[in-house]
């Protein structure tokens, strides 16, 4: 990802310390590091459950045959490594507590 000219980042975050809470720009800056270092993943399998349950193994069909066979397990030492085997999304889970607005409740 190509990083604005530094004039412009220090302007975006002084921009964004004034309308956070304190400790807040501190706190994204500290999780985006752990995200491109490898210490903090988006779908962390222990931050969620589906159908009440952690999950450990998860088969998605990341090569796309016209049946959407699931042919990839996707669950990768505690995450769910969502674009790690294809660029086009594959994440098909439902996971508890989140409603989706194309479902009825």
């Amino acid at each position: 990802m190509r990083k604005p000219p530094l004039g412009r980042e220090s302007k975006r975050k002084n921009r964004a310390a004034r309308v956070v809470a304190p400790g807040t720009a501190e706190a994204i800056e500290e999780a985006t590091k752990k995200l491109e270092n490898g210490e903090l993943f988006v779908f962390d399998c222990s931050t969620f459950t589906v159908d009440g349950q952690t999950l450990t193994s998860h088969m998605a069909d990341v090569d796309t045959d016209p049946d959407y066979t699931p042919d990839t397990e996707v669950i990768v030492t505690g995450y769910f490594a969502e674009s790690a085997f294809r660029s086009a999304p594959y994440f098909d889970l439902q996971i508890d507590g989140i409603n989706l607005l194309n479902t009825k409740m």
